[in-house]
Formats: C-alpha cells, sequence, structure tokens
C-alpha cells in the first residue's frame, strides 16, 4: 500500500524523509556571485593538480565553474566523514576526463557520495537554487544515497545533470532527490545493484517539474518497498513529465514497480527493453495512482503475470514475450574478444534498423536501434 502524502512531509511513499544526523548540521553556505567565464579547476589523488580532493575544489570555485577529475579513487574514510562532494547552492560540472571505468568516487558506506543543497535562486535568472552537471565517474558505495540532491526554503528548484556515469552497490538509493526538482536528465549512464529498505533502488525523485532518463541500464536494483529501479512522484499541481527512452530495465525487484512505480506523473516511455524484472503487482509499471503512460516500441519478456498496474496507452510497436532471448556470456560483445569497443559499435551501426534475428538487436525487438546502441555504451569496455 502507498503512503499517504501530507503537505509539507512525505512518508516512504515519496522520497523525502528526515535528514540524517549528519547531513541536519551541514550549514548553509554564502551565495558566490556569478561568473562571465568559468573556472577550470583539476584534482588528482596522486598526481599535479590544483587539489588533491574533490571537497577542496569545490570551495574554491564559483558558479559556474567546472572540477576536471582525473583517475584514481577517492574515498571516504570513516563514519561520520563528510561525502566525497557537498555542494550548496552552487551551478558547477564535476567531470571525470579519464572516464568512468578509472575515476572511482568510493563513500565505503559511510556517508553520501556526493550532496546537492539548493536554498534560494541563484543564476542570472534566479530560476534555480542549484545546478550540477556530473559525468565521466562511478559513484560506489554510498550510504543515504550515491547522489542526494535537495532543495529546501520553498527556493526555485534544482537541476542536475548525469552524464556517461556508472552508479552501484549504493543504499537508499542511488540517486535521491527531493524538495523541488525542476530538471534531472540521466544520459548514457549504468545504475545497477543499488538496494533500499524505504526508497527505490535505483533512482527516487519528488516533486519534479520534467525527468528524462535516456540511453541508461538499470539492473539489480532492490527496493523492499516501491520502485526496484525507478521511484517517481510528481508536483503538487500538476503531474511531473516523465520521459523514458532508449533505456533497458533487467531483474529488478521489489514488492510492487520492480522496474519503475509512479504517482502524480505523466509519463512517455519509448524504445526500451522490461526483462525479467520481478516481485508484486506492476513488475514493469506500477501507476495506480493519479498517473498515466504511453509506450510505444518497447519489449516486455519475463516481468510475470501482471507487468502493468494502472492506466497505460499502447503506442504501437510494443512486444510481449513469454520468454526473454537466450542471454549471452558477454551481450554487446559482437565479435567475441571479450571487450565491447569500436568493432562492436561498427557492426552494430552497420545493422541498423529492421534486423529480426540478429547478433546486433540485443534487445530482441526486431530492430536495432538507440535500446541496443544503449546498452553498448553503457556497458562499454571489459567484460
Amino acid at each position: 500500500m502507498v503512503d499517504a502524502r501530507t503537505p509539507g512531509r512525505l512518508g516512504y511513499g515519496g522520497c523525502m524523509m528526515s535528514p540524517t544526523p549528519q547531513l541536519a548540521g551541514l550549514a548553509l553556505a554564502a551565495l558566490l556571485s556569478t561568473t562571465t567565464q568559468g573556472e577550470v579547476w583539476t584534482v588528482d589523488d596522486d598526481g599535479p593538480a590544483d587539489f588533491s580532493s574533490i571537497q577542496e575544489a569545490i570551495e574554491a570555485s564559483a558558479d559556474g565553474d567546472r572540477i576536471e577529475i582525473r583517475a584514481g579513487t577517492y574515498a571516504v574514510l570513516d563514519f561520520g566523514a563528510d561525502p566525497l562532494a557537498n555542494i550548496d547552492s552552487r551551478d558547477l560540472e564535476l567531470i571525470g576526463v579519464d572516464g568512468r571505468e578509472v575515476t572511482i568516487l568510493d563513500a565505503q558506506s559511510y556517508a553520501p557520495v556526493i550532496t546537492l543543497f539548493g536554498w534560494d535562486g541563484i543564476g542570472d535568472d534566479g530560476l534555480f537554487s542549484a545546478r550540477l552537471k556530473i559525468s565521466g565517474v562511478t559513484i560506489r558505495n554510498g550510504a543515504s544515497g550515491g547522489i542526494q540532491a535537495f532543495s529546501y526554503n520553498d527556493g526555485p528548484g534544482i537541476e542536475l545533470i548525469v552524464d556517461d556515469c556508472i552508479i552501484e552497490n549504493c543504499r537508499e538509493p542511488g540517486i535521491w532527490m527531493g524538495g523541488d526538482i525542476r530538471r534531472l536528465e540521466v544520459r548514457r549512464s549504468v545504475i545497477r545493484n543499488n538496494d533500499s529498505t524505504y526508497l527505490s533502488g535505483g533512482i527516487c525523485a519528488d516533486e519534479s517539474d520534467f525527468l528524462l532518463i535516456e540511453q541508461c541500464v538499470f539492473t539489480g536494483n532492490y527496493s523492499d518497498t516501491l520502485g526496484g529501479a525507478l521511484r517517481l512522484w510528481g508536483a503538487y499541481q500538476d503531474p511531473s513529465l516523465i520521459q523514458i527512452n532508449d533505456c533497458i530495465f533487467e531483474d529488478n525487484i521489489a514488492s510492487q514497480g520492480a522496474a519503475i512505480s509512479g504517482n502524480h506523473v505523466e509519463l512517455q516511455i519509448t524504445n526500451t527493453r522490461f526483462a525479467t524484472n520481478s516481485g508484486g503487482q506492476g513488475t514493469a509499471l506500477y501507476i495506480p495512482f493519479d498517473s498515466t503512460a504511453t509506450i510505444s516500441g518497447s519489449y516486455f519478456c519475463e516481468n510475470g503475470p501482471q507487468q502493468f498496474e494502472g492506466e497505460w496507452t499502447d503506442l504501437g510497436g510494443n512486444q510481449f514475450e513469454v520468454s526473454c532471448n537466450p542471454s549471452q556470456p558477454c551481450p554487446g560483445d559482437l565479435d567475441q574478444d571479450w571487450i565491447r569497443g569500436g568493432t562492436d559499435l561498427a557492426r552494430l551501426l552497420a545493422a541498423w534498423g529492421a534486423c529480426s534475428g540478429c547478433e546486433e538487436d540485443l534487445s530482441g525487438d526486431g530492430f536495432v536501434d538507440g535500446t541496443d546502441l544503449a546498452f553498448i555504451l553503457a556497458y562499454w569496455g571489459p567484460c
């Protein structure tokens, strides 16, 4: 059963909970004036750079700055320690310049990996209270979230863009956002093996205006309650618009909505694969309250007898199979060299379009398209 929502406070049905003692003590940072052209700061844990820690670079930065994180493992070392990156009312970019496979942000289950808090309006237009773009990193072993982002004091909302990242093995959950979300975009990323007792395993987003999730893989995420991979709760006034394109939801588990759970949302799902998700009602889609969904060009297999709960519209091109295509030891490794790389990508692009039964059709929907491309890009590198 979904917990009731009350103005100003959400129960476990949504994504807002009482802040952890560690986060409750964080003071509001003074707002910095917007720069006309952002600075670039470098971080390296064992080599020459402007800073050896991410937080030092954040404290030196101003709105509009870019922080380039070089290869290495950046770790939280003890209980009670601060997150690796704590950002208050800023507009920043955190970029892993050497790629997500070698740029590891590991909280070791001691703290969240990244926290983003928005209070009042910043920026030239004052229309957001915090904004962060993060790309090219692996976010691992976060406690109370891998990324935790909240807007307070009736601020104008936060914007978060996650691109080309891996978020894995986090608790409560991989990404946890609430208060007022102006915009959340997650692209070309893998969200895997995250779990939660009260929230979603993968992403929990509350009071959102707009969410875009594109070319992402959600696999192995778990929730004791709603939304193994995604739990989405709309704003109080109008339903939130959620667009999910070219994604894969596979092997997620929850008591309801193993792949996606939503309340007061308008979902638009295109070209997405739902496979072997398991749990109670709505293993693929659970939107029983004040929500609608349109689905097109998507593939469903082995999600159990109750794949859907709630109102949705079939816009065509969807396929429903009792059994999924046989699994491969290294899906996406088309040339069988145990690396998903340029040769595999070239083969996939050469087979683009209708291609029933061909190896390049990784999703098994009869087409080589964005879903297959998302899979190779998301799992790029050694098997």
